[in-house]
């Protein structure tokens, strides 16, 4: 889906890995018995960086229209910078996929397909980029303004889009601390504090009788 991998990103895991850090598995998706790395290729290049032959693997079995959403998706929600055209670009792979039907086959409202690009796009640019890119698709949004009237009526039940981020935010957070367990290096270490501190910060906003847990994880 990228243009080209970061190749500092790349060192910064090899080396990693050679400290002893773990990684979380890539995703594979066996389509007619061929493998499709579908979120990884980060992972799997620093591994033959780091001269492992092996690299651990959630495999499942699907489509290939499965396996694009899949990528569309995962490079949506992991924490590599996108620049607006690779966004662009996943949300292709995932109306290629059909992600933008549900399981029952029918069109999820223009307010869950935005989500699911995790804050990547408004609704504005997603409803232009299926008009442009995607006109079958866009006949099926042609009710955009209602979906979005529904969406903000204090009546309607709506997605709830925070509780979906939470929830990815916090499986982000536990890949941090496993990753972290691998550092070493004072500086890097620090440097990490520092951006964790900011987090920190951001996550007090609006939450000013909120305290840290005793409990809560050291990182």
């Amino acid at each position: 889906m990228r243009k080209k991998l970061d190749a500092g990103r790349v060192k910064d895991y090899a080396a990693a890995l050679q400290r002893g850090a773990v990684f979380p598995p890539v995703q594979v998706v066996l389509v007619d018995g061929s493998p499709i790395l579908v979120d990884g290729w980060h992972r799997v290049a620093a591994h033959e960086r780091a001269g492992r032959e092996e690299v651990t693997a959630q495999i499942t079995s699907g489509t290939r229209e499965a396996a694009l959403a899949a990528a569309g998706l995962a490079n949506l929600r992991h924490g590599l910078p996108l620049k607006k055209r690779e966004v662009r670009r996943a949300f292709a792979l995932l109306i290629r996929g059909r992600g933008h039907l549900s399981a029952r086959g029918r069109r999820i409202p223009l307010r869950d397909l935005v989500d699911r690009l995790g804050g990547h796009a408004s609704l504005s640019t997603v409803h232009r980029w299926l008009q442009k890119d995607h006109p079958r698709v866009a006949v099926l949004y042609r009710s955009a303004r209602d979906d979005d009237r529904r969406a903000v009526s204090p009546n309607a039940p709506g997605p709830e889009p925070e509780a979906a981020r939470a929830k990815e935010t916090m499986a982000h957070l536990q890949r941090a601390q496993a990753n972290l367990r691998g550092i070493k290096d004072r500086q890097r270490r620090a440097e990490l504090l520092k951006a964790l501190q900011e987090i920190v910060r951001e996550a007090r906003k609006g939450a000013s009788k909120w305290k840290v847990p005793e409990e809560s994880p050291d990182f």
